[in-house]
């Protein structure tokens, strides 16, 4: 092979490297633009002020614990997340301590996969019990346990000694939610277009559900009001209602999930009534009857027999 040869061969495969380099930037970058935001507003009902419950003394050993150390918050805790077809990318690791007999954070959500650190800062022992789960190894002050969590749902941690320690770690399926800030306002990143399911969980149950259109080129808006029992409706804005027939509907609430109504059932039919039996007619009224128009009188009654003489009862 001559040198010419060898630098067409080299130009040419250049060029092909050039292509393939164009073709996934252009790729990576129409899957950016692709990719939108699902933002909006959690609505809470109007709630009284925290209140703070107090713990009564408790001997432990010979230390006794006498101060309030848990506080009960009368705020829903509320997570919108959006279904992904993709399997779920684990995160990071959350740390969660205990600290003055309390758990920090008390609620935790996490994609499936996520370690989760458990971390005793009091100088008493803790045993921890996890629903679910296998028992956890008592922690003493400084100990350390993590958990890793490989499938959804809701767990709640609880601690043996203390009935008012309580934690809960929601577990989804992907990283696709998020947790409204103090004001209620939160934000989805990277949310690829297309029709999309967003599944509103208060408390760690899923209470509501609506599907919206994610477009390409502009953000979703969603507002979603939380009544005091904890029911929530959803409602679409703007570019994520989905078209009807090429129109795009209203804002309108998705309703709850709830169960279907029962059909009324059919009420009975009244049975008819009998109808009375005609009463036999006399012999001899027939033709009465057909000429007058009207029944023939019921024939006298016969008369009575006639008495016997007093004269032939003498003889």
């Amino acid at each position: 092979m001559t040198r010419q040869q060898e630098n067409g061969r080299a130009a040419r495969a250049g060029r092909l490297a050039g292509i393939a380099a164009l073709a996934i930037g252009s790729a990576l970058a129409s899957a950016d633009a692709a990719a939108a935001a699902v933002q909006g507003k959690v609505l809470f009902p109007p709630t009284a002020e925290a209140m703070t419950r107090q713990v009564p003394a408790k001997v432990f050993r010979r230390f006794p614990v006498s101060r309030a150390v848990a506080t009960e918050v009368t705020q829903h805790q509320v997570v919108i997340a959006i279904d992904a077809p993709a399997a779920a990318a684990p995160g990071a690791q959350v740390v969660v301590t205990s600290s003055g007999y309390v758990f920090e954070p008390q609620w935790v959500v996490v994609p499936v996969g996520t370690e989760v650190k458990f971390e005793n800062q009091d100088r008493f022992a803790l045993s921890l019990d996890i629903s679910g789960e296998q028992r956890p190894p008592t922690l003493k002050h400084g100990d350390v346990y993590v958990q890793k969590f490989s499938k959804s749902g809701l767990f709640k941690v609880s601690v043996r000694e203390w009935d008012h320690m309580r934690a809960n770690v929601l577990v989804l399926e992907n990283k696709l939610f998020a947790l409204p800030d103090n004001s209620g306002v939160f934000k989805i990143p990277e949310v690829q277009s297309g029709v999309k399911t967003a599944r509103i969980y208060v408390d760690g149950q899923e209470v509501a559900k609506t599907d919206m259109q994610v477009p390409a080129d502009a953000d979703v808006y969603v507002e979603v009001k939380i009544d005091a029992d904890g029911k929530a409706v959803p409602v679409v804005k703007g570019s994520g209602l989905l078209p009807t027939n090429g129109k795009v509907e209203p804002d309108v609430p998705a309703q709850p999930a709830s169960r279907p109504e029962a059909k009324p059932k059919p009420k009975p039919k009244p049975k008819p009534k009998p109808k009375p039996k005609p009463t036999p007619k006399p012999e001899g009224t027939e033709g009465g009857s057909a000429a007058g128009g009207s029944e023939a009188p019921p024939p006298p009654p016969p008369p009575p027999p006639p008495a016997e003489d007093d004269e032939e009862e003498e003889d």
